[in-house]
């Protein structure tokens, strides 16, 4: 798409000089967000259906709990041996993404209500999700929070230990670090978050001012404002 625009690389960069900066989160979310003024417009997530990923049914007798660790670092075997054995005891039916490098074999004996995938369709996922144990990519967490599952989050690098820090200040989940990471933290976690009163009226706040921010059509709405005035 640059190539096709005449843009390059360093140009793509240097946007602090742009009469609009699109931030795809809502305001509430960004650290410090009331002290950011024009030019920046917080649109919230763009949430569209991407078809390519696939489909997936809800089972109609259990509470799904949803767990990745998203696409770039995953190869973490034992923080997903432990979401086998936090839930293969309890009536939560699991979704288990576990990424292109860790095998499923790894995991041991792996109960029928906990399926295990390389990658899910995660927009059709969350919205029958109790809880969502994340690696807090900023994606995933924008796309759990528009859906209001509240998070458990396990991150695996700093822009995700920042969105985690958030996510638990804000009270939208529970933060714990992978040394943390133990079946029966996951377990008590995934019920803390789930039973929480506070925290559901936290993610119903949070839906409210993603729905407000206004998503795709704020953005489409400010570039066609820029095209306009040009």
């Amino acid at each position: 798409m640059a190539r096709r625009y005449g843009l390059n690389a360093a140009r793509l960069l240097q946007s602090a000089g742009a009469d609009a900066q699109l931030v795809f989160l809502p305001r509430e979310f960004q650290y410090a967000g009331d002290t950011f003024g024009p030019p920046y417009v917080f649109v919230g997530p763009c949430l569209t259906d991407r078809p390519s990923d696939g489909d997936w049914e809800p089972p109609a007798d259990r509470a799904t709990v949803l767990v990745s660790l998203g696409t770039a670092y995953h190869d973490r075997p034992d923080i997903f041996r432990a979401c086998v054995a936090a839930f293969a005891d309890t009536p939560w039916h699991v979704v288990l993404a576990i990424g292109n490098t860790v095998d499923a074999g790894d995991l041991g004996t792996v109960p029928p209500h906990i399926e295990v995938h390389s990658a899910v369709p995660q927009l059709k996922v969350l919205p029958h999700a109790a809880a969502f144990v994340s690696h807090a990519g900023m994606g995933s967490t924008m796309e759990s929070l528009a859906f209001g599952v509240p998070i458990v989050a396990v991150p695996q690098m700093t822009e995700q230990q920042a969105n985690a820090d958030r996510i638990a200040e804000l009270g939208l989940g529970l933060r714990l670090s992978p040394a943390e990471v133990t079946a029966e933290a996951l377990r008590a976690a995934v019920h803390e978050v789930t039973v929480s009163a506070q925290v559901a009226a936290n993610l119903r706040d949070m839906q409210d001012r993603i729905g407000a921010a206004g998503g795709a059509r704020a953005a489409a709405d400010v570039i066609e404002g820029l095209l306009r005035s040009a």
